[in-house]
């Protein structure tokens, strides 16, 4: 599996405006504020399930009990593939 070319992320990350690339190109992220510290645990558990299905697994970050980062990358391809931004879009409908 190859990484997708920095030029296809960049036009992918159009898609997901609430997304942002890494320096690097590897990776792409998103932060979220939930309301309290159970929204945050129901939203990390939403995409979980949803990755699980997937098979595409993100690293997801809680802090400061509300606030979730979610990276996402292909390990196998060691760079950003399209089901980075197809697992970022569907995470995109949980947080809407």
């Amino acid at each position: 599996m190859k990484p997708l070319p920095q030029l296809d992320a960049e036009k992918f990350l159009k898609e997901i405006p609430k997304w942002n690339i890494s320096e690097d190109g590897l990776s792409i992220s998103r932060s979220y504020i939930c309301d309290d510290f159970m929204h945050a645990l129901y939203i990390e558990i939403s995409i979980a399930l949803i990755a699980e299905r997937e098979g595409h697994h993100p690293d997801l970050h809680l802090t400061q009990y509300k606030n979730i980062r979610i990276d996402l990358t292909t390990f196998a391809a060691k760079g950003l593939t399209m089901n980075d931004f197809v697992l970022a879009k569907m995470i995109d409908t949980i947080l809407t």
